[in-house]
């Protein structure tokens, strides 16, 4: 969530690489930085300066990108920031009703499972069995002699 809330905020990511590699040593080497100055470009070019961070959207984007699993900001601690709930009418009741916890399981059956879940193989076949059929409607109204579709017997 952190990163993707700091692309949205600065229109870049937090850390780069010239590779995947190098960014897998740079993410947990090189110390977070949030732009102290912040720009907007207009289509015609032109650069205006914006008003400083939020210290609470600052605050929130650090908590965050911690990099220590056990400092960092759970889930239930987003809910209460300051930066999140600012806006809200009712910050508790929000909470609760986006609690996923209290919301009922979802059950699937076998039935639902194999139903949605196609091997590769079947599925292969079935587009062969269409394809055929096709070719072979394709065979009955065409004029072409039967020896230049051979090639289609592979399928």
């Amino acid at each position: 969530m952190g990163v993707t809330l700091y692309c949205l905020v600065f229109g870049r990511v937090p850390f780069r690489a010239s590779n995947e590699f190098e960014l897998f040593n740079v993410i947990p080497r090189r110390a977070l930085e949030l732009p102290q100055v912040l720009e907007a470009t207009s289509e015609s070019g032109a650069v205006r300066k914006l008003p400083p961070l939020d210290p609470d959207l600052q605050d929130l984007l650090t908590r965050l990108l911690d990099k220590d699993f056990r400092t960092r900001i759970t889930i239930d601690e987003i809910k209460q920031h300051p930066w999140v709930i600012r806006d809200l009418d009712r910050p508790s009741s929000w909470a609760q009703e986006t609690d996923p916890a209290q919301r009922p399981s979802l059950n699937v059956t076998s039935l639902e499972v194999e139903q949605a879940v196609v091997p590769k193989q079947r599925a292969q076949k079935g587009f062969r069995a269409s394809f055929r059929r096709r070719i072979s409607q394709m065979q009955s109204t065409a004029t072409k002699t039967k020896s230049s579709l051979d090639w289609l017997k592979i399928w």
